[in-house]
């Protein structure tokens, strides 16, 4: 029986990780291969394949190949099983650049436990699949491309202080919930009007239509056809691209 080694650490799950991968896609994992997967040097590779070895997840001999225990297959693919279900809900339901979700996946992956992994998953299983209501998912979709269109560092744009309103100086519920988009709401919630992006133009109309900071109201359609809310007693039909610039917060 191998000798217990070290703790499985973030940094030697990577490797057991990427020799796991090597093998999947190419049948074979060399030192080399291994560096360039994880950026690291060929002797820091080596010396945690000796760790590994000696917790007897993998096979290391100098100048050989690299080949996984079945312990080692059984870790390695609960580590891969992470990466690929954070991937698939960053990509999928979060509208997260592929290349972007895998690099926050690699960071999530050994802090996230598999009961929260698990209730994650069954979530981006039930909005992609039993939701039966794909519309609502697109305009969240849709949103989160509106309001962060790009990573932060990735791309310029408007600086926050300048698309935020005015009008959200003055929210008297700033410090309570966080604001969503208007158009994440769904039919029948009560929220109440937080700010909204869009320049004075955009707060004056919506203060002539009673939409003013705190003011509570009701989500009666979004789709399909108008998005109607009704505000003191009166509806109030709004624009598509109107609800992507209103920051509500639920009551």
């Amino acid at each position: 029986m191998a000798k217990q080694g070290p703790k499985l650490t973030r940094r030697l799950e990577d490797y057991l990780e990427a020799v796991l991968v090597l093998i999947r896609e190419s049948g074979a994992a060399r030192v080399r291969d291994i560096a360039a997967r994880t950026d690291v040097s060929m002797p820091s590779v080596t010396a945690a394949l000796k760790q590994l070895a000696r917790m007897g997840l993998v096979h290391y001999d100098p100048y050989e190949l690299v080949t996984i225990t079945p312990r080692g297959e059984k870790a390695g693919a609960k580590i891969c099983a992470k990466h690929e279900a954070l991937v698939d809900f960053m990509v999928k339901v979060l509208d997260v650049d592929v290349e972007q979700a895998g690099a926050n996946a690699c960071r999530i992956e050994h802090v996230m436990d598999d009961h929260v992994l698990g209730r994650l998953s069954l979530l981006g299983n039930y909005l992609l699949v039993r939701g039966g209501d794909e519309q609502w998912l697109e305009e969240f979709r849709s949103c989160c491309r509106r309001e962060m269109p790009a990573a932060p560092g990735l791309a310029g744009g408007e600086d926050d202080a300048e698309r935020e309103s005015p009008m959200s100086s003055s929210d008297p519920n700033r410090n309570g919930l966080p604001a969503m988009p208007l158009a994440t709401a769904l039919v029948g919630q009560t929220v109440t009007f937080a700010s909204a992006r869009g320049g004075a133009k955009m707060v004056r109309r919506l203060a002539e239509m009673g939409l003013t900071p705190g003011e509570p109201f009701e989500v009666i359609n979004r789709g399909p056809g108008p998005f109607i809310v009704t505000v003191k007693g009166t509806k109030l039909v709004l624009g598509r691209g109107m609800v992507h610039r209103i920051l509500v917060r639920p009551v």
